[in-house]
């Protein structure tokens, strides 16, 4: 004997409709928008789309959620993260989000580092010593108070590029075209970037240590919304860290814990 609690066949899948409907009711999209920074966000559907979207993704899954990440101009990005028509940035330091709900843990480090041709003969023991050279830099981005204010100078010899995934191999370009003397990037990016252009032996680091590494922060919209995310991210990177999948995902992109659990 057939037994369907009195619902007649042909309303069953309706049923079942409505049940997956219900329980999909809150699953929410969360938007996130940065500009390319690889190995910390890359290219959006790849498979190495960065080590924070893996992260967010994660984050996002445990609750049924989806990460909407796609790639912008980074002062747009910070813009509309800031007003709500976005709802994060990833990899920002303090200065680029004062006024952004900021994760309460760094999800990563950022030390600056000079990079010059191999055989070269520069000498830099203080940011100082960067104001003869010509560098190359990203429109739009902080370096750190220090190199920042050499590279506004009205005698500064800079040469920038647009914030894009062409950033680094423009400067680089410029680099060994002998356009400029010097450029200035996150150590992790032109790791990646050299290895990429199969440049590593050529293009070599002259100073990282000009400058004190900075934390960088996932950051989103200062209101309600942007607390309840903050939080998930949060605890996701607890989790990760406590289980070992933050070691994985870490290792994937060639890195390490910037900030390793102690026993």
């Amino acid at each position: 004997m057939n037994k369907n609690n009195g619902l007649s066949f042909h309303r069953a899948p309706l049923l079942a409709a409505l049940l997956t409907l219900g329980s999909n009711a809150c699953a929410d999209t969360i938007t996130v928008r940065s500009d390319y920074w690889f190995p910390y966000n890359g290219e959006p559907g790849s498979a190495q789309e960065g080590y924070m979207i893996d992260l967010l993704r994660l984050a996002a899954a445990a609750s049924g959620d989806t990460i909407d990440y796609r790639l912008m101009d980074w002062e747009l990005a910070l813009e509309r993260s800031l007003t709500g028509t976005s709802d994060c940035v990833v990899g920002a330091i303090e200065s680029d989000a004062p006024n952004h709900l900021r994760s309460s843990a760094p999800w990563g480090s950022s030390q600056n580092v000079v990079y010059a041709l191999d055989g070269n003969s520069i000498k830099l023991k203080q940011v100082g010593d960067l104001k003869p050279l010509r560098i190359g830099a990203v429109q739009d981005y902080s370096y750190g108070d220090a190199i920042d204010a050499v590279l506004a100078a009205d005698d500064a010899q800079v040469s920038r590029v647009e914030a894009s995934r062409r950033a680094f191999p423009l400067l680089v370009m410029k680099l060994v075209t002998h356009k400029i003397d010097v450029l200035i990037e996150d150590e992790n990016v032109a790791s990646a970037g050299l290895k990429q252009l199969g440049l590593s032996n050529r293009v070599i680091p002259v100073s990282s240590s000009l400058t004190e590494a900075d934390d960088l922060f996932v950051a989103c919209t200062p209101n309600a919304r942007g607390t309840k995310l903050i939080a998930a991210f949060d605890q996701i990177l607890e989790q990760s860290r406590a289980s070992g999948e933050l070691a994985k995902i870490l290792a994937r992109y060639g890195l390490e814990d910037w900030a390793p659990a102690t026993p």
